[in-house]
């Protein structure tokens, strides 16, 4: 029984994936621990609409890379050894339509979701962190993944 598990987990990319895993496991404690501090100052109230922003701002930041780092990484995949031609299309779409959901995301959050005391430069740091910087980041993830070694 083990030796098919062994089987299953040789594999570079499976490895380097499972590298990946722990340290995402690594980051979620860290943020669980961040939320809970949060969650303690801020208060019921001023938390639920803390959360309903990174809520947003999260969602809006998986949408903004518009599924091209999922592109990149299969062409990454395919030739690791070649550098990527997919690169600068899913680099430049990143940002235009991270541009879009950004507008959209001040727009609500400041209309409808800023908790009182927080000042508008903390929303434009959740929004420029969740929906540029992280989905950019993503690219030379997918691609370090898709050569095998740890993203």
């Amino acid at each position: 029984m083990a030796n098919w598990l062994v089987r299953l987990f040789s594999g570079s990319i499976a490895q380097a994936t499972l590298r990946t895993s722990l340290v995402l496991v690594l980051r979620l404690f860290a943020q669980v621990g961040t939320l809970l501090i949060l969650a303690r100052l801020l208060g019921p109230g001023d938390f639920g609409a803390f959360a309903g922003m990174a809520a947003l701002a999260v969602t809006f930041g998986a949408l903004s890379t518009f599924g091209t780092h999922l592109i990149l990484l299969r062409q990454v995949s395919h030739s690791p050894h070649q550098p990527a031609q997919f690169t600068s299309a899913a680099t430049a779409t990143t940002v235009m339509v991270g541009g879009g959901l950004f507008i959209c995301y001040v727009t609500l959050a400041l209309l409808w979701l800023l908790p009182k005391g927080m000042s508008p430069l903390a929303l434009f740091s959740i929004g420029l962190s969740d929906i540029f910087l992280l989905p950019l980041l993503a690219i030379p993830v997918v691609m370090r993944q898709g050569q095998g070694q740890i993203a």
